[in-house]
């Protein structure tokens, strides 16, 4: 599917390149009863647009919708927002891709990054912000952090909301890619799956999301810091299955100063960061980071800058430049030698396990473990070494592996 969105930006850019004909339908005034999209239609937004009660918005697949860049407000730029009870469901799953962007990227750019300020999920407890995006590329929007308790970005749940988003491509944004907001009640739902994060200053911040927020088998690639992190332990979230490569900073890192904890951090692989893979100012709970693969980072795998922290487990570390961890990280059963990750398919397939890997079936087998796997035999460290990956599948990549 990513493909897809990949080779429809190419085109884009081929035919924004010369002339322009096709009409734009403008967007001024806020939504407020039921309204769809039609699938190959252009809409310019040229104002901030609320979804507001009792308005829902649905997009078709093949739509492209260009946020107008505010000359006379530079500072605020256009966006648009859920509010309480009611819904945004951009779903192209069963066609081309739904595009979000700068319209500067058609008329009078070049576009830049913060064109355009977000897509915002801002509900209440009694009626959250529901948005759901499928197969959309989401680039050239969000603003710079000024407070890192809060969202920033081009995707934001900002107050009691549900937001799924799953197979898009975000890229070229300030602040975070997708971001959950600060809320004492822990009301903001997060399910980010199968997605693709490109050049934001930070790939996906989880502040305080509810128990059930997932992050699994996104992409997260070239960004100032991969993830940002201030989470509650007893309430979640469960990141698992990712890839955090060539980030700037750290792959991961705590919001400082605020007594971030991780509770479930699975089977993933944070390779080549600028700084540390995983850099935590507090304790790190014990159990919570298992079966990831640390690789290639320019200072240590996991960094704690704290006098007591907890166990890590059945991780694998290999040639991270200062050292595996800082000395009070507890590590118990772990990798220290080459993990054997794939390299021949491209992107597609890069970081599966060559059949002769040692970081095969020596994950934890504990059945209570989110991504423990439900097979018989142990579970694999790395980000396809949980449930995600279907054993057929596994099968075949380890047969094209092998020499």
């Amino acid at each position: 599917m990513l493909k897809r969105i990949l080779l429809s930006g190419v085109g884009l850019f081929l035919f924004s390149s010369f002339s322009f004909t096709q009409p734009w339908i403008p967007v001024t005034h806020d939504i407020t009863e039921p309204t769809v999209w039609q699938s190959g239609n252009w809409y310019r937004i040229e104002n901030s647009i609320l979804i507001t009660w009792p308005g829902n918005l649905t997009i078709q697949p093949n739509v492209h919708v260009a946020f107008v860049y505010n000359v006379q407000h530079p500072q605020e730029p256009y966006g648009l927002t859920v509010q309480a009870g009611c819904q945004l469901t951009a779903d192209a799953s069963t066609g081309d891709p739904i595009h979000f962007t700068s319209y500067r990227e058609y008329v009078g750019g070049p576009p830049d990054q913060g064109d355009w300020k977000a897509l915002i999920a801002d509900g209440t407890s009694l009626n959250h912000a529901v948005m759901n995006l499928t197969n959309c590329e989401i680039k050239f929007g969000g603003e710079h952090e000024t407070d890192p308790r809060f969202a920033s970005g081009v995707i934001r749940c900002l107050h009691p909301c549900d937001v799924v988003v799953t197979d898009c491509f975000i890229h070229d944004n300030w602040g975070e890619g997708v971001g959950t907001d600060h809320d004492g009640a822990n009301e903001n739902h997060l399910e980010l799956t199968d997605c693709r994060i490109e050049n934001c200053e930070i790939g996906v911040k989880l502040v305080l999301p509810d128990a059930n927020t997932v992050v699994k088998r996104n992409w997260i690639e070239s960004c100032l810091l991969g993830m940002r992190l201030h989470t509650d332990p007893d309430v979640g979230p469960k990141v698992a299955n990712n890839i955090i490569k060539n980030c700037q900073g750290n792959g991961v890192e705590d919001l400082i100063t605020f007594n971030s904890l991780l509770a479930h951090f699975n089977n993933n692989v944070i390779d080549n960061s600028g700084s540390s893979g995983m850099y935590f100012t507090s304790n790190i709970v014990t159990g919570a980071v298992q079966n990831n693969i640390f690789v290639n980072n320019h200072r240590y795998g996991i960094e704690v800058i704290n006098t007591r922290s907890g166990t890590v487990s059945y991780n694998s570390f290999y040639h991270n430049t200062i050292n595996k961890y800082t000395a009070n990280v507890q590590s118990r059963p772990e990798v220290t030698v080459n993990p054997e990750l794939t390299e021949a398919f491209g992107d597609e397939n890069f970081y599966h396990l060559q059949w002769d890997s040692p970081c095969l079936e020596q994950g934890n087998d504990d059945p209570e473990m989110h991504n423990s796997n439900p097979a018989e035999s142990r579970g694999d460290i790395g980000a396809y070494g949980g449930p995600e990956l279907e054993p057929q599948d596994k099968a075949i990549l380890i047969s094209l592996s092998k020499p």
